[in-house]
């Protein structure tokens, strides 16, 4: 997806990158929103499991810090999907949040 080929292209920007040429063929619009710093408003449907999801989820909550906004005031309409209903087991946290 977007976030994947965001990840390759800044990999080949590193002059450590050993790859020389990237062809993405058949690339077509985002799936999802992607956050704006200038206008981060708008519904994100993150998957907690994912790295990039939980990446975007403490950038929201840094956003809400810096420009002193109570978390319930920026969040509404929360919708939560335990795991065990999405087929997937339900195991102990693999990560440390702070």
């Amino acid at each position: 997806g977007s976030h994947g080929l965001r990840c390759l292209l800044r990999l080949l920007s590193q002059p450590s990158c050993g790859l020389r040429l990237l062809e993405a063929v058949g690339c077509q619009g985002l799936e999802r929103p992607i956050y704006q710093a200038s206008d981060p408003s708008g519904a994100y449907k993150l998957d907690l499991n994912l790295p990039h999801s939980r990446s975007l989820l403490r950038l929201l909550y840094k956003t809400c810090e810096t420009l002193k906004l109570d978390f319930q005031q920026a969040f509404q309409k929360l919708q939560y999907t335990p795991a065990s209903s999405l087929g997937r087991s339900v195991a102990e946290p693999r990560f440390q949040h702070p």
